[in-house]
């Protein structure tokens, strides 16, 4: 579920960047789902109704982070840890790895470790 709320949440941005509005926000929609406490996925739905020029849209989903539960347990938003939880150092690891076959002059995937 966490790794589906970060790919919601970046293939959001990637789809808002290409002006994919609909699904743009239904990645977010996604993400919000998976953690429906989390910040990030109203913000992101928030900075995408303000681009629309949909400013009511815009409020309502910053007044849902501001009624949050206050205690931090129960609005968690595991994209705090994602630069230094154990996911990251994975991809760290996996991204070194294709750095190094890429200056090889060979694909990934080709006699890259499994």
């Amino acid at each position: 579920p966490t790794l589906i709320y970060y790919a919601s949440l970046f293939l959001g941005d990637e789809e808002q960047t290409l002006d994919h509005r609909d699904r743009a926000r239904a990645c977010y929609e996604r993400a919000r789902t998976y953690r429906p406490f989390a910040q990030a996925p109203h913000l992101a739905l928030s900075q995408l109704a303000r681009r629309e020029g949909d400013l009511a849209h815009a409020l309502a989903e910053v007044r849902i982070v501001l009624a949050l539960p206050p205690d931090e347990s129960h609005r968690y938003d595991p994209l705090w840890d994602y630069f230094i939880g154990p996911e990251s150092q994975k991809a760290d690891e996996l991204f070194t790895e294709l750095r190094r076959l890429l200056d090889k002059g060979r694909s990934p995937g080709e006699g890259a470790p499994r």
